[in-house]
């Protein structure tokens, strides 16, 4: 009887990274690989990690995971499987990150890819941005319509008064965003507050 289950070869290379940007939404199983499933942990010989939705299911010994029938299966041996990376210190104040709402969707998938997601990023932490813009590429990423990582952000700085930076006051400037000084631990809190509502993070 022929085997139902759809089996492919990925190219040779040291690491076969997950996966969350790359495997969108699909159902796949990575069998035979070396698994690193966390930096504590000790390595998986001869692995089977089975992705269900676009998210993992199951991380184990081949004898341990049962794989569905009709699921693409990635032949792994003589490769290695490691958990996503963090990227926690980025900016998204290039193009075509500014106003993401109007940039097209391949545009934004292919930045996100060439600078994080093909590297093994699966998160990212924008920890500055221009006000909204960041949270606006999230929710496109999140309904489907961007390709890229897991995306956290404290959206726009805080500066003390008088203190925003040279290079920042030019970006601010350039973009007529505006100031993000606080002079007072109040004002502070309530803006923390706004961003919290607005799921910064």
């Amino acid at each position: 009887m022929p085997d139902p289950i759809r089996k492919s070869r990925v190219p040779a290379c040291v690491l076969l990274l997950l996966l969350s940007a790359c495997t969108a939404a699909q159902d796949l199983a990575i069998v035979g690989a070396r698994a690193y499933p966390a930096p504590d942990a000790a390595p998986i010989e001869d692995a089977t990690v089975l992705v269900r939705d676009g998210k993992i299911a199951a991380v184990g010994a081949r004898a341990s995971v049962v794989v569905p029938a009709g699921v693409r299966v990635v032949e792994g041996r003589g490769k290695s499987v490691t958990a996503g990376f963090w990227n926690s210190h980025v900016h998204l104040i290039e193009p075509p990150f500014r106003q993401p709402d109007a940039q097209p969707a391949a545009a934004l998938s292919q930045a996100l890819h060439e600078r994080f997601t093909r590297w093994g990023f699966t998160t990212v932490f924008d920890i500055a941005s221009l006000p909204g813009d960041a949270r606006a590429l999230r929710a496109r990423i999140e309904r489907g319509e961007v390709a890229g990582p897991r995306l956290l952000t404290v959206d726009m700085p805080f500066f003390p008064e008088h203190g925003t930076p040279v290079y920042v006051r030019e970006l601010w400037r350039q973009t007529r965003a505006p100031s993000a000084e606080v002079a007072t631990p109040e004002q502070a809190r309530e803006r923390a507050a706004r961003g919290v509502a607005a799921r910064a993070d």
